[in-house]
């Protein structure tokens, strides 16, 4: 299946694809003939449809308007549309639910991409359909690429909570060491899946929910997570066990059960504090070595060593 950011790989060709369809209007072709054209996305891309035959109206609910199609690709005028040869109604099944997440909802794309090749990468299949349980859920779909990591420090934007997550696990794959292969796709699913809690604490812009003033979102993690959590219980009972200790695990043991669980608590503190170092710094002069965030809570003051041509000449 053929996904709308490769389409310009098929110009003068047909392509078969599963599209969402987000709108549909009527548009007038060069001979004054009145025609449908509807505009289809999936997670990487949008693309204008012409001729389109399918009586259906737009709705926003992950599970409608979601097509079967075999398009002609074409481009003109240097933009790239597509004419409509047939279309079916199409289902989301748990494996393909986030390429089906349009893509002018989401803040930032890349990181669906990212997180559809993550899941790809992942040898066990248990795994894999935990992940894809947990997006198959249209609360946790949508929120986890759209809210902010938090309000004011680190990664404070529209789709920071989904970047911080795969930061987390970036960094979780470069520290971990002398681990199984079991332990190491349980701690990167613990780093994707750490503050899935905040779906229930914040809002979009940021400001935070009625459960959001009396409780932190790292006592909602197992609760959001219960129904894949069970399902993993069925088919791996100790990888669910794992996955509980992981994302509830206290920082403050130094010998935890599994160690790797030093990893995600490491790692989830390094993204937090590189982000709000970067966001201290923002449009700050380049010699300026102090920079303090100006933020609610605990002050954020960094500082950053410079060479100067003394010392640079020194050492060299």
């Amino acid at each position: 299946m053929v996904m709308i950011n490769t389409l310009q790989d098929y110009i003068e060709n047909c392509v078969e694809g599963h599209y969402r369809l987000t709108k549909i209007q009527r548009s007038t072709d060069c001979h004054g003939q009145s025609k449908m054209m509807a505009l289809l996305e999936d997670c990487s891309g949008q693309i204008y449809c012409h001729d389109w035959k399918v009586n259906n109206s737009s709705s926003s609910r992950l599970n409608s308007n979601l097509y079967s199609c075999v398009l002609y690709i074409k481009r003109e005028r240097g933009v790239i549309s597509a004419e409509l040869l047939s279309a079916k109604p199409a289902e989301i099944t748990h494996d393909n639910v986030l390429q089906f997440l349009p893509y002018s909802e989401i803040a930032t794309p890349h990181t669906i991409m990212e997180i559809m090749a993550l899941i790809e990468q992942c040898p066990i299949a248990a795994l894999r359909q935990f992940i894809n349980h947990v997006f198959a859920c249209e609360a946790f779909a949508l929120p986890f690429f759209q809210l902010p990591a938090s309000r004011e420090h680190h990664h404070a934007y529209p789709g920071g909570l989904a970047q911080h997550s795969l930061e987390v696990v970036t960094i979780v794959q470069h520290s971990l060491w002398q681990v199984t292969e079991n332990e190491y796709w349980l701690s990167i699913v613990a780093a994707l899946f750490h503050d899935i809690g905040k779906l229930k604490v914040f809002k979009k812009d940021g400001n935070k929910t009625p459960i959001g003033f009396v409780l932190d979102h790292d006592v909602l993690t197992l609760e959001l997570l219960a129904s894949p959590l069970g399902l993993l219980d069925k088919k791996w009972p100790d990888g669910a066990i794992a996955l509980r200790y992981l994302l509830t695990k206290s920082p403050r043991t130094t010998r935890p059960l599994m160690p790797c669980a030093l990893a995600i608590d490491y790692a989830d503190k390094m993204s937090s504090a590189q982000s709000t170092r970067k966001q201290a710094f923002n449009q700050k002069p380049a010699w300026q070595r102090f920079a303090k965030l100006e933020a609610k809570g605990p002050a954020s003051l960094f500082w950053r060593p410079s060479l100067s041509n003394t010392i640079q000449g020194v050492i060299s």
